[in-house]
């Protein structure tokens, strides 16, 4: 995985610096453009190469370092200024709905990075609810004596930050292989297979963890254990 990681670093960049200018053409024959097909033509390509970038922000989150400075991060507050980057990606048929209760402390980790977990996490979800449905956002304190809690303080608890989607859930299969690099079960073309395996390496880069519960027919719930930054 070093190996895969060290590779996708040094190609990535360069990767990047096409796809920008494949998106910067596009974007000009869209707007250049009355005629509908060669309209219709340029939303193609900018459709794949947004897919594209997205892929290339996956290879890099993948291949550098993780663990490095990490801020103190107010879940309630990121969440909220990114909550219409999350409603534009699911998209009218599904709902977002914010749960946090007052108070809650901030966590440790990389705003950036959980940004990036977040959208990944929310667009899989979408995914996951073809005909519609609800996305719950929320964050919440974990009992005391979380196996989380700070070796230095025993009675931290963790700040549990969840996602929790009303889809089709998975099977015991799918669920064990979900956090493995490449693996997707979307068709080709769709899905890259890195986002939960980048979701996974931020989150334990920052001390935490990453949970899943799933039931078919029911829904899935992915769920963030992030150490308080007072205990760090």
């Amino acid at each position: 995985m070093d190996a895969v990681g060290r590779l996708a670093g040094g190609l990535a960049h360069d990767f990047g610096n096409l796809l920008g200018v494949v998106l910067g053409h596009a974007e000009l024959i869209r707007g250049d453009t009355g005629e509908p097909t060669t309209r219709s033509d340029a939303e193609t390509i900018l459709d794949a190469a947004v897919r594209g970038r997205d892929l290339v922000r996956d290879l890099l989150t993948f291949s550098r370092p993780r663990g490095g400075d990490l801020e103190e991060t107010d879940l309630a507050a990121l969440v909220s200024r990114i909550v219409r980057i999350l409603r534009a990606a699911v998209g009218s048929g599904i709902e977002v709905v914010l749960r946090f209760e007052p108070g809650l402390p901030p966590a440790l980790t990389d705003p950036d990075e959980l940004e990036h977990v977040l959208v990944n996490l929310v667009v899989n979800a979408r995914d996951a609810m073809p005909g519609g449905g609800r996305i719950t956002i929320s964050g919440a304190i974990s009992p005391l004596a979380d196996p989380l809690a700070d070796p230095l303080d025993g009675r931290a608890p963790a700040i549990l930050l969840s996602i929790a989607d009303t889809g089709t859930g998975m099977d015991e299969a799918t669920k064990e292989r979900i956090f493995e690099p490449f693996f997707s079960t979307k068709p080709e073309g769709l899905g890259t297979g890195l986002g939960l395996a980048t979701a996974y390496g931020s989150v334990t880069a920052w001390g935490g963890t990453i949970e899943v519960e799933t039931e078919l027919g029911v829904g899935t719930t992915f769920t963030l254990r992030l150490r308080p930054a007072e205990a760090a």
